[in-house]
């Protein structure tokens, strides 16, 4: 019986490595023992190590002075150089440095050269030391920043013949414990971000509450959409920041509060995108209603939402080499959807800008003016990072700045959080909350807008005696029109 294991993770300078190997088993044999080797590797490549298949993590254990073609240098330190493996009988906290006094590092450098670092891994601290002690079941401590790999093999050696019905259960934990914690070096900075993202979040729940309250009597039905985005979002980086939280603390990433964490900020970004079209389409604006349209809208939300939970589910349950189809598929499929969507959105929001531009709306015209303009510099600066995220992360052969990973997570939620609060701003409530509400007196159907010259020049006249029915709404008149108009505002 024959088992590899591999842990990957990219730490700091000085990160204790402690490795605990529990054998318990399950059927008596004297003769049967283990035989355990284990590598420990440095490169300074970002991502070399997260997509390794077995077979190649097994070629690193047996040859870890192999040099990758795009690693400029590597280094690594193994336990036992000479004799490979060491024995060591089942039971239940099995020392990984038996008789080992020290594990040098050996450096690589292209040229083909290997060299022996002053620096050493280990001088076998594990002897002699009590299971509850802080250096119990310690390998060694790393011996520069950047990604680490550790690769065990174990092997159960003893008579043929037991040794084929020997059973036992191995149980191996690996950890990385850094001066903060669990946490990688690469999430670290996201710990941060998404607790100062909650207090921005907590800052749009307090002041949008307040303004509400504040003209609840005028309030949109579009403010109410804001307000759930809002909350959702607020909801999505506190379930973020406990997740990443719980990480730093325990070292154990949990499936159900991570699938949790994502689903909120699928229904997030869904909400945003149907928020985000509904204004387009001049809901509450400039129309009263969407009717059937509405319909469409949130069959877009569910599908995007079936999507995006899709790829994050196979993301989270699914190992890298199982999840390949499943994961092409989710993103072919959410890049159709997020194509439809800023289609829609496009060609919708130019409509509405026309036709404001045509009754000559100048309050709503400048807002949506504003809206336009807010969404093409986000869009701009959406491809801006693209092509240099492409360039710095995707296409470099070996990315070293691996500290620089944390931007491309947050980079969106910040931009997101900016479209945010430019749509607070624009559609805040305030007393004149009602200028930018649908009014039939001032807005008229959209077939009257695609009238003849002189139907305009009429509604123009009409639309300017309209506008003045409020004040004479106690006079007494015989104009039948102004009539039903005073009738249709007043009641």
């Amino acid at each position: 019986m024959t088992e590899d294991f591999w842990f990957h993770a990219t730490v700091i300078n000085s990160t204790l490595v402690r490795a605990s190997l529990k054998c318990s088993p399950s059927s008596e044999d004297s003769s049967a023992y283990l035989a355990v080797r284990w590598t420990i590797r440095s490169s300074p490549c970002s991502g070399l190590f997260s997509n390794i298949p077995s077979a190649q993590a097994y070629d690193l254990l047996l040859h870890p002075e192999t040099l990758y073609t795009i690693e400029p240098f590597a280094s690594y330190a193994e336990s036992n150089s000479i004799t490979k493996y060491m024995r060591v009988d089942c039971g239940p906290d099995i020392d990984l440095l038996h008789n080992i006094k020290k594990v040098p590092i050996h450096l690589l450098l292209r040229t083909g050269d290997t060299q022996e670092l002053n620096q050493i891994f280990s001088n076998g601290v594990n002897k002699n030391v009590s299971i509850d002690s802080e250096n119990s079941n310690v390998l060694g401590r790393t011996w520069v920043s950047g990604p680490f790999i550790v690769i065990f093999e174990i092997k159960l050696k003893g008579d043929k013949e037991l040794s084929e019905k020997f059973r036992a259960k191995l149980t191996l934990d690996v950890e990385f414990k850094q001066p903060w914690g669990y946490l990688s070096a690469i999430d670290k900075p996201l710990l941060s971000f998404y607790a100062v993202m909650c207090g921005v979040y907590s800052f749009y729940a307090l002041t949008w509450t307040v303004f509400c309250f504040a003209y609840w009597r005028d309030l949109l039905r579009l403010q109410y959409w804001i307000c759930a985005v809002i909350a959702l979002g607020l909801i999505e980086k506190a379930v973020f920041l406990a997740e990443f939280d719980h990480m730093n603390k325990h070292g154990v990433v949990l499936k159900g509060v991570e699938l949790a964490a994502e689903f909120v900020s699928v229904v997030k970004r869904a909400l945003a995108r149907v928020l985000v079209i509904i204004v387009s389409l001049g809901f509450g604006i400039v129309k009263p209603r969407l009717g059937e349209v509405m319909r469409k809208v949130l069959l877009v939300g569910v599908l995007y939402i079936l999507c995006a939970f899709l790829e994050s589910a196979t993301r989270i349950y699914k190992s890298r080499d199982e999840r390949k189809d499943t994961e092409v598929f989710a993103y072919l499929s959410l890049s159709v959807v997020d194509g439809c969507i800023c289609y829609w959105v496009t060609t919708s929001l130019l409509l509405t800008l026309q036709n404001l531009k045509l009754r000559r709306n100048v309050v709503k015209l400048t807002l949506y003016r504003h809206f336009f303009n807010i969404l093409v510099l986000c869009v701009l600066a959406g491809i801006a990072y693209t092509i240099w995220a492409i360039v710095n992360f995707r296409t470099a052969d070996c990315f070293k700045d691996w500290h620089e990973i944390w931007i491309d997570t947050a980079y969106w939620h910040l931009l997101f959080s900016l479209i945010l609060f430019a749509i607070i701003v624009l559609w805040r409530p305030s007393q004149n909350n009602q200028r930018y509400a649908f009014s039939p007196l001032m807005d008229k159907p959209e077939e009257c807008v695609s009238s003849s010259d002189d139907d305009d020049s009429t509604h123009g006249a009409r639309s300017t005696a309209l506008a003045l029915t409020p004040t004479l709404r106690n006079r007494h008149t015989l104009d039948p029109y102004t009539k039903a108009a005073t009738a249709t505002v007043w009641r």
